[in-house]
């Protein structure tokens, strides 16, 4: 058993939010089964725990575990994971999701479950603390850059950059 943050439903005032005590998660055959050391807080977390992003981002049923970013070290691989090792440690970004299957959360969580490829390796010059900040604001910056498409000789100026996205 493992505590865990859980929702009940989607809630203007985040009210549908408790910590319980829930069954471990087992890993299937693509999958890692991680012990989470660290997790952050997006925006995201909040817009998604209160349904704004339901076209985007459906809770597939409740209750249901939650949470984006985390560090976290391998404590068992499914079969089929080849790359990952117990005792890895990792960062990931969830939810991970394929079109046509269901989110998958639980970074605010003791232990998670998710594909081993959507597992990066952790800095090793990174705290755990530290590592558990970054997977969502280094990918929405990444995205943004993405649309920006500067070209070779451009700049862009950033404002804000020492927050999570400028929040």
């Amino acid at each position: 058993m493992m505590k865990a943050l859980v929702i009940e439903d989607y809630s203007m005032n985040l009210s549908k939010i408790a910590l319980k005590t829930v069954e471990v998660p087992k890993p299937k055959d693509d999958e890692v089964l991680v012990k989470v050391l660290a997790t952050a807080i997006n925006p995201i977390d909040r817009a998604v725990m209160k349904g704004f992003l339901k076209d985007s981002y459906t809770i597939p049923e409740f209750p249901s575990l939650t949470g984006f970013d985390m560090a976290a070290v391998v404590v068992e691989t499914g079969a089929r994971e080849k790359r990952l090792k117990i005792g890895d440690a990792v960062w990931a970004a969830l939810p991970t999701m394929k079109r046509g299957e269901p989110l998958i959360m639980g970074a605010f969580a003791e232990y998670a479950v998710l594909p081993g490829s959507k597992c990066g390796m952790a800095p090793s010059n990174l705290s755990p603390v530290e590592a558990a900040a970054l997977p969502v604001a280094v990918l929405t910056s990444g995205q943004a850059l993405e649309l920006c498409r500067l070209e070779k000789g451009q700049r862009l100026l950033v404002l804000g950059g020492s927050s999570s996205m400028a929040y």
